[in-house]
């Protein structure tokens, strides 16, 4: 079994300047800043989040806090912001990391946004930056599932197993929407990665072109790097 914590959002109206897991608002750096820019399109990417690495669930590694980062891609949706290797996403872990695409010392940055109206009679809505505290509980989750044994399982049984799996979390294992030869190109198991944050639903409007898209982060065993990926319905 693999340990997790279950998350739930809560809005703050002051910003969070501790360093704990928390999504939208700014990030809290353990270093020097380290903002990835989009490869493409050569500005800074979104910040999604950033996820203490607690030894409960991560044991002992040289990284403490892990941020997400993705390009919004509402406006440039030929955008690979699901490849983990297409320069349109990434996981910055402090300290000791290694990213996986350029970066610049921004402190601050583009983050999570939501749209509230504005005008009931004339329809106009706004949009207003954003910030999640996080409150979580324990859980367990079976073992993460290789792809090849995912392949040979029914319909059925593939979606019993996303059910099991799914919902927003830190740790555990994936639930995928798609067990396709995109996992498989990851190698999640073969690369020895485990699931870092799962994001789904809730509160949060993740900055990505997709239909109820589940985001999925994932860290390498060594605690220094990771990847990030999605998929929508």
């Amino acid at each position: 079994m693999v340990p997790k914590h279950y998350l739930r959002f809560v809005e703050v109206q002051e910003p969070i300047t501790a360093p704990v897991t928390k999504f939208g608002g700014q990030p809290v750096w353990l270093e020097s800043p380290q903002w990835p820019m989009s490869r493409r399109l050569g500005r800074p990417m979104t910040f999604i989040g950033q996820v203490a690495l607690s030894p409960e669930l991560f044991g002992s590694i040289p990284g403490r806090m892990a941020y997400l980062f993705i390009t919004d891609d509402q406006m440039e949706e030929s955008l690979r912001t699901w490849d983990p290797d297409g320069g349109e996403n990434a996981v910055v872990v402090q300290p000791q990391g290694v990213c996986s695409v350029d970066t610049t010392p921004l402190r601050s940055g583009p983050s999570l946004e939501s749209t509230r109206t504005v005008s009931w009679i004339w329809g106009t809505t706004a949009k207003y930056s954003v910030e999640y505290a996080v409150e979580t509980r324990p859980g367990l989750d079976h073992d993460s599932v290789a792809v090849e044994e995912a392949l040979l399982w029914s319909e059925r049984r593939q979606q019993e197993y996303f059910i099991d799996h799914r919902g927003c979390k830190v740790g555990g294992s994936p639930a995928f929407l798609h067990f396709d030869k995109e996992e498989e190109r990851l190698a999640l198991h073969r690369g020895d990665w485990r699931l870092l944050v799962q994001l789904e639903g809730g509160p949060m409007t993740l900055p990505i072109t997709g239909d109820a898209p589940i985001l999925y982060a994932f860290l390498n065993r060594e605690g220094n790097r990771g990847l990030l990926t999605w998929q929508g319905h």
